[in-house]
């Protein structure tokens, strides 16, 4: 059975695919085909219903429930660490509020702990990954990052303007992780009791 697998291009999501990517486990029975996208871009697609198994944020789910069944692996849980909004220099709440906020998609779980944290803030759509850049050469203000880029502001010379899920107090923030296309495994099922009869 052919399936495609689609996640985003950050390293927890290579990480966790290399195995299959590279041929160093067994598929058993499926033919795979690997899609990098961004994450706002895959939550999009979900939405379609476009790929057996993909990587969501949690916060695009609920949309979700009845296209996807949530896997029990390949999940990314936060803790004490999460979503962190950056600024070229120090910034208060007040001067946050008055400024356009990078931020890597509306589904984003990195985006719905933002908005907890502090409602209204005028945002503008960028990939994930040039964020960081973006602030850093300052074309933004300000921006969301996600992923990687959380340990890498410093480098670029950024200060953290606001810790969105509780950054260095504990708090755990599920952020994202894959599903399952629904009915897929009785698709599979049905698939093998065909060839097991034919056999």
């Amino acid at each position: 059975m052919r399936i495609t697998i689609a996640h985003s291009p950050d390293s927890d999501d290579a990480y966790m695919m290399a195995p299959l990517a590279l041929g160093w486990m067994d598929p058993e029975g499926f033919d795979i085909d690997f899609v990098r996208k961004d994450i706002e871009q895959l939550n999009q697609e979900a939405l379609e219903a476009r790929y057996e198994v993909t990587a969501i944020s949690f916060g695009a789910y609920p949309e979700l429930l009845g296209k996807y069944d949530l896997l029990t692996a390949g999940s990314s849980i936060q803790e004490g660490t999460g979503p962190l909004v950056v600024s070229r220099r120090p910034m208060t709440r007040e001067q946050l509020a008055s400024v356009t906020v990078a931020i890597p998609g509306l589904r984003t779980s990195a985006y719905l702990a933002m908005r907890k944290w502090m409602e209204g803030l005028k945002v503008e759509l960028l990939p994930f990954d040039q964020i960081l850049p973006a602030v850093a050469e300052g074309r933004f203000e300000a921006g969301l990052l996600i992923h990687e880029s959380q340990l890498m502001y410093q480098d670029a010379g950024l200060e953290p303007g606001g810790e969105t899920t509780g950054h260095g107090r504990g708090a755990v923030a599920p952020m994202d992780g894959l599903v399952l296309a629904a009915g897929i495994v009785g698709r599979f099922m049905d698939q093998q009791i065909a060839v097991r009869a034919s056999s």
